[in-house]
């Protein structure tokens, strides 16, 4: 026992019963070890205990560190922003209900060149560490400090820069080599980005031997880069045992002119005619047998799965045959009248596949025509319509603008408005002022149609509270009017009006800074 412990026990024996034992050899006790034997044991143990409590208290010295310091920070080059858009970052990270204003606010940041004080820093990091759709827009308003702060957390090494750092591919490949999946995984990755040709042909040498899910994650890191000179591998994985590991590889492929579209091309002129016939088009289509060996070894699979079946549309073998050869049919060969081509399958309530495969097709072959006419002509399914969405350039909105105003003014639009709002807003992050008024006005006429036959529940409720993030904030007073002239007890449009009184007042913090 320490002496406190030797101390505490005899005071507990009691000093009538036994003598007490004392260490006298402690340091805060050595120097009065004559002093303490001649008083009463009583007098003994409570000098001890006194001694004892002012050493502990007094006589150990502080802990010091003996690592270097820390290089300090560089002087941030971005300008910290004002107060005013402080308090609104501090709203947005702790209340829920503006927590999907988040990105916005990041973005005007960026925009305008600022960051956020440094006690904001670790809770976007750490934000960014949990969710990854945030990275891009936190990395550039971290700032010099923010970088700097990264590279003190190993958690955090996702916002380091290493933009200019090209990595050691000696270490790599030995990582590559003798790393554990997770270990591969980060330095294929990383060696894709500076040493595309030379990471694939390490891929391919341990293909053989890797297991199912390991070689899915390696093919689809090779989407970073993609080129031709990856296509000698990718003809090999779509011949893989794997089903999952096969359609990556089709996936691939598709984005490049590649042998493997040449081939469907090809066999494209065996499934699908098409001939013009006056102002119209004359459209047959043969689906391909199964257990075709010409379909095989070009790389068609004959069935699907289950999960794809869903993806695509519950379609049949048939169709998932076909559909894999438009969607890797090269669109020039069909150079006639697009629109009018499209508007021909659509009117013949032509197969899903048809359209599903035309969508495709486009997207992969970036084939801004076709994207163009199939949104406008074409009565696509919800995920066709979003791939035709995120395959617009920036300088396509104009299209993005027309089709949302087919939308909401389609015959059918009351009826299908949670798929059609879902739509918008899977792909947009605000719409112009003008979509943004056709919304509230149709949105207002469904709620009072729902109105009159039964009562409003909270699926409208929801939906109404999320158009608040993606309204443009112009259009507040027509909403505030609407409201005021509401009288529904279950639904209200305040929360809606709440967010968007709260991005207003957010972004005039920029305009007055």
């Amino acid at each position: 026992m320490n002496a406190w412990e030797t101390l505490v026990a005899s005071a507990l024996v009691g000093t009538i019963r036994q003598e007490p034992t004392i260490d006298l050899t402690h340091p805060a006790l050595r120097d009065y070890s004559e002093r303490l034997t001649s008083q009463s044991a009583t007098l003994r143990i409570l000098s001890a205990a006194g001694l004892l409590a002012t050493y502990e208290s007094v006589g150990n010295s502080p802990a010091s560190a003996t690592a270097p310091l820390l290089t300090p920070a560089a002087a941030d080059t971005l300008t910290r922003c004002s107060p005013s858009t402080t308090r609104y970052l501090s709203e947005i990270l702790n209340d829920s209900k503006y927590e999907p204003i988040l990105p916005e606010l990041l973005r005007l940041l960026a925009k305008s060149g600022q960051t956020v004080p440094p006690d904001f820093l670790p809770l976007l990091l750490d934000l960014g560490k949990r969710e990854r759709d945030l990275r891009s827009a936190i990395l550039p308003i971290l700032g010099d400090r923010g970088q700097w702060l990264a590279n003190q957390n190993s958690k955090w090494k996702y916002a380091i820069d290493r933009s200019n750092l090209a990595p050691d591919p000696i270490e790599l490949q030995e990582i590559w080599l003798t790393g554990t999946r997770a270990e591969r995984s980060a330095a294929l990755t990383k060696w894709r980005q500076f040493q595309p040709i030379e990471s694939c042909l390490a891929v391919a040498a341990s293909w053989k031997q890797d297991k199912a899910d390991d070689r899915l994650a390696w093919l689809e890191v090779l989407q970073t880069k993609l080129s031709l000179a990856d296509e000698e591998f990718l003809e090999i994985a779509l011949f893989d045992r794997n089903e999952s590991v096969r359609l990556v590889a089709v996936h691939l492929l598709n984005q490049l002119p590649s042998k493997y579209r040449q081939r469907l091309t090809k066999l494209a002129d065996k499934c699908l005619t098409i001939e013009e016939n006056g102002n119209n088009y004359k459209i047959e289509i043969n689906y391909p047998k199964a257990g075709n060996k010409e379909w095989q070894d070009a790389g068609i699979n004959d069935k699907i799965s289950r999960g794809n079946n869903q993806n695509e549309g519950n379609i049949s073998d048939e169709e998932w045959r076909f559909l894999q050869v438009i969607s890797a049919t090269d669109l020039n060969i069909w150079s006639g009248n697009i629109d009018l081509l499209v508007k021909t399958a659509v009117n013949l309530n032509l197969s899903f596949a048809l359209l599903r495969g035309w969508t495709k097709a486009a997207c992969y072959q970036k084939r801004t025509d076709w994207i163009k006419v199939l949104l406008i002509q074409a009565n696509l399914g919800i995920n066709s319509v979003r791939q035709l969405l995120q395959s617009l350039s920036k300088d396509m909105l104009d299209l993005e603008t027309e089709f949302f105003s087919r939308i909401l003014i389609a015959d059918d639009f009351i009826n299908n408005i949670h798929t059609s709002l879902e739509i918008m807003m899977s792909h947009n992050q605000e719409w112009s002022p003008e979509i943004s008024s056709l919304v509230i006005r149709q949105f207002h006429k469904y709620i009072h149609k729902r109105s009159l036959s039964s009562n409003i529940y909270y699926r409208e409720q929801n939906l109404s509270d999320l158009l608040g993030q993606y309204l443009d904030v112009s259009v507040l007073p027509e909403l505030q009017q609407r409201q005021a002239g509401l009288s529904l007890e279950n639904f209200s449009y305040n929360n809606c009006i709440e967010l968007l009184e709260f991005r207003r007042d957010m972004r005039s913090a920029f305009n007055t800074a």
